[in-house]
Formats: C-alpha cells, structure tokens, sequence
C-alpha cells in the first residue's frame, strides 16, 4: 500500500506571519544588509518575502531565506537561511545576524 503524500503548501501558521508592511520593510532591510556586507558586491541580493517569519522560539526575531547570485566564472548562486532580531519598526539589527 502507497503512502499518500499531504499536499505541499507555502502557507506558515497564521501565529508565526507578519503584516504586509512589516515583510516589505524586514525584506528591504536584509537586503540593504547583505549589499553593504559583501565585498565585491552580488550582482542579485533576493529576498524572499513568503519565507519572512517571526521566530517561534523568541519574541523580536525574525526568520528568512535571502539568495544570492554572483555571476563569477560562471553563475554562482547560494541561498541562506538567517535569523535576525527586529526593533519596533521592523528594521534589521544587523550585528545580531545568525546563520541557520
């Protein structure tokens, strides 16, 4: 007898979402983060805004997968997963950045 296998969906627990506003802001500020970090700079810094969640484990951080494409003797492509703590406005604190 087959396993059936559940319906992949994209869709986080609603407890764990953050308002549109709060993801466009989260998604902006890693972004700028990973451009101002990276020596010589990636020719694409992509955030993805449907894997921004709040952290289940403590209040303030935030969860995210951030690609980077670097076009390098050929393309070169890494994606990161990054837990970072956010203030009231929803802007990254980059010195607490961790790699997951």
């Amino acid at each position: 007898m087959k396993k059936q296998n559940k319906p992949r969906t994209n869709n986080i627990a609603a407890e764990y979402q953050l308002p549109k506003e709060a993801i466009e802001a989260v998604a902006r500020s890693l972004r700028l983060a990973f451009i101002h970090a990276d020596e010589p700079p990636a020719d694409q810094v992509i955030v993805y805004p449907q894997s921004i969640q709040k952290d289940p484990e403590e209040d303030g951080w935030v969860l995210a997968t951030v690609k980077i494409v670097k076009d390098y003797c050929g393309l070169k492509s890494h994606k990161v997963n990054v837990r970072v703590q956010v203030n009231g406005k929803f802007n990254c604190l980059c010195k607490t950045m961790q790699f997951v």
